[in-house]
């Protein structure tokens, strides 16, 4: 019996072996079904036997689970990937991702995107390889005219870039993902703080959405009772700031 255990996870009851060495290999998938773990077993484990994945199914190393699929604890996702990328699970981990390729090859882009992003992420690829591989996800959230296009890709990210491995959540395109999902749905970065110069940068490169208003602001008084003054339509034409004007209830920044 194996126990996995890291910073971020102590698990309190002993998982075998076999259902390690299976939920290792399933930890390179983004969705995670029955047919999936058949295959995996059968190509790569053939010596655990079929009660292997009933066992990982309803280990503790779950989170959800349904007929359809499961999810892994986000920790032990984590700390199973670790594992899958040293050296000598190397192959394993090649043969885990033409599994999943196999499986998944008619599953939506944003499912073998994640996963493409994954496996470049725990073989060392280079940055530009995994920048290369979310690229899809950025020219979609960017996209001009299409707000159902931008609305899937900002949902997508604000859904999947927090369980990317590090290597993946470092790049290019996963900081302009983050800024631009959080522009658009008004929320908080999920993968940390930002420049002010980044954040200007996703900023102008977002399809404007929304209609914008010129607000005037100037500084009056003398210090230390100094305050800011904001006019609409703008009393000085020389200081400008341009606000989004949105209805009750939408998000907005």
């Amino acid at each position: 019996m194996k126990r996995i255990e890291s910073r971020h996870i102590d698990l309190e009851k002993n998982v075998s072996s076999d259902v390690i060495r299976l939920a290792r290999l399933a930890s390179l998938a983004a969705r995670i079904e029955p047919e999936l773990l058949r295959k995996l077993r059968l190509k790569i484990l053939p010596e655990a036997d079929a009660g292997t994945e009933a066992d990982l199914w309803f280990s503790p190393l779950i989170q959800t689970s349904s007929p359809l699929g499961m999810m892994f604890r986000p920790e032990a996702t984590s700390e199973l990937r670790k594992q899958l990328s040293r050296e000598e699970n190397r192959d394993l981990l090649d043969k885990a991702w033409d599994v999943s390729q196999s499986i998944h090859e008619s599953a939506p882009p944003a499912i073998r995107i994640e996963e493409e992003a994954t496996y470049l992420s725990l073989v060392g690829a280079r940055k530009e390889d995994i920048d290369k591989a979310l690229m899809p996800i950025v020219a979609a959230i960017l996209e001009k005219n299409n707000k159902k296009t931008n609305e899937g890709a900002a949902r997508w990210a604000r859904r999947t870039l927090s369980r990317l491995p590090q290597q993946a959540q470092n790049t290019n395109s996963a900081k302009i993902l983050d800024i631009a999902a959080a522009s658009m749905q008004g929320n908080q970065f999920i993968l940390g703080k930002y420049s002010p110069e980044d954040i200007y940068f996703v900023d102008g490169l977002i399809p404007q959405k929304m209609e914008r208003a010129q607000v005037g602001v100037r500084l009056i008084g003398t210090h230390p009772k100094t305050k800011w003054e904001f006019s609409y339509p703008p009393i000085d034409k020389k200081n400008i700031m341009i606000f989004c004007t949105c209805l009750a209830g939408e998000s907005c920044r």
